[in-house]
């Protein structure tokens, strides 16, 4: 392609494009939900109408972690401390659990390989790689609007 050629085509190809996507008619998706870990922190923030949900994967570890804190090396005295704690927190135990294993659950229901991942629309779509919410919901428009023509 020559650089006329080329700029004619950014110009009435692309710009509309991105114009389009980054406009406020621009299709929005109707919930996020954002699967991270910690070495994939997330930014940005989307429109206060979606809905976001961010799950943690490592949340299982750190549960594990806290509740193995500060065990002695005996095993016989760590599995006494480890079954109190447990004894002690009770019912509250099982919502820790839920809620650590929610996002790992929640993944594997939607078949995802990596992360970071962004789920838009209840699994109608995935961004992979991407850990900005916003430039998410940008490539997400950019999809919608290549699916209506």
């Amino acid at each position: 392609m020559t650089k006329p050629t080329l700029h004619l085509f950014l110009i009435a190809v692309l710009f509309p494009a991105l114009l389009q996507a980054a406009s406020p008619d621009a299709s929005m998706p109707s919930s996020i939900e954002v699967f991270t870990n910690a070495r994939y922190p997330i930014s940005g923030t989307a429109s206060a109408s979606v809905p976001v949900q961010i799950y943690d994967l490592d949340a299982p570890d750190k549960l594990e972690n806290a509740l193995s804190a500060d065990l002695p090396p005996d095993p016989e005295q760590a599995k006494t401390i480890a079954l109190k704690r447990l004894n002690n927190l009770g019912a509250e135990l099982a919502d820790m659990v839920d809620q650590a294993y929610e996002g790992v659950t929640k993944a594997m229901s939607y078949e995802l390989t990596k992360i970071p991942a962004v789920v838009f629309d209840d699994g109608a779509s995935v961004i992979y790689g991407i850990s900005d919410i916003n430039e998410a919901i940008k490539h997400y428009q950019l999809w919608q609007q290549e699916m209506a023509q």
